[in-house]
């Protein structure tokens, strides 16, 4: 049979209510704090890795290593740009999935980080190996199939209207 709730009873249910609303939004609002603070945290350390250095490969490193943790990312990797011949080299190559990245060269336009110098801009793309819009040496697409990183973003690292290099950060697709 139905249950019929006095008015009283009916209080007492909603006062409970509330104050679950209140302490779910609580812990949510706490969560948020504990993880803002654990980025300024990272952030700081980052700051004051790069200026405990004038060596550009460690500061690449730290770069590279500190984004992959702090975003979580499966890789990261710092490419240098090469003006001479419009070549990209990896100077740093972090993350689950950023090793195999050591070493690489990439030709002009190549990948996500190519386009991005060409263009100069931001470039992004959900799966690097369905877009049509990335170019993709055959080597390079094998090297790609073989990891779970799909999802790319690339910011090209200027100064004034000098292309330094890139910033590549990979995550799984999906």
């Amino acid at each position: 049979e139905p249950i019929a709730f006095t008015a009283d009873t009916r209080d007492v249910i909603e006062l409970f209510i509330a104050q679950a609303a209140v302490a779910i939004q609580n812990a949510r609002l706490y969560r948020e704090a504990q993880r803002r603070r654990d980025v300024a945290e990272g952030l700081a350390r980052l700051g004051g890795e790069l200026t405990a250095t004038l060596d550009v490969e460690r500061i690449a490193e730290v770069i590279a290593q500190g984004l992959a943790d702090l975003l979580g990312v499966k890789a990261s990797t710092v490419f240098r740009y090469e003006p001479a011949d419009g070549t990209l080299h990896v100077v740093s190559a972090s993350g689950a999935e950023g090793g195999p990245l050591r070493g690489r060269v990439l030709a002009p336009g190549e990948g996500v980080s190519g386009r991005a110098v060409a263009e100069r801009r931001i470039i992004a793309t959900p799966d690097v190996l369905s877009d049509p819009s990335i170019r993709l040496s055959p080597e390079f697409r094998q090297l790609i199939e073989g990891q779970e990183q799909r999802a790319v973003v690339a910011v090209p690292l200027m100064a004034g209207s000098r292309i330094l290099g890139v910033l590549t950060l990979g995550a799984q697709a999906g």
